[in-house]
């Protein structure tokens, strides 16, 4: 088997159809927090009493896990709550262009809510 020409004509266009389909941020690059950011705040779209209970305590702790393998430089720990903040903006705004995606909009100005009210205890995890 040819990996190249299977990859090429048949993987990957495979993948951007679905990445249409199926969501805007699948194969983004983006800056390193992105991922980091983008994880713990899946954990808020579960929407759960506890999850929002115990959040930024596992943000916490994905944010050290990251700084102990990966150094966060000082700009980076700065910017946590900013390119938080983002994520959920993008979401919005992407959910809330499209009609089967409007709960999930409004569940994702609910988690932007939770985050502003806690910027401050989410500046001090760094």
């Amino acid at each position: 088997m040819d990996l190249y020409k299977h990859v090429a004509e048949w993987a990957l266009p495979s993948v951007r159809r679905q990445n249409i389909q199926w969501g805007f941020d699948l194969s983004e690059v983006n800056i390193r927090l992105w991922d980091v950011c983008y994880c713990a705040t899946g954990i808020l779209s579960e929407g759960s009493e506890e999850a929002y209970e115990k959040w930024l305590d596992i943000l916490g702790g994905i944010l050290n896990g990251y700084d102990r393998v990966g150094k966060l430089t000082p700009e980076e720990k700065q910017a946590v709550f900013f390119v938080i903040c983002s994520i959920q903006m993008i979401c919005i705004a992407y959910f809330e262009s499209l009609d089967k995606y409007k709960e999930l909009a409004k569940t994702n100005r609910q988690m932007l809510q939770f985050i502003v009210q806690n910027k401050k205890n989410i500046e001090t995890l760094k």
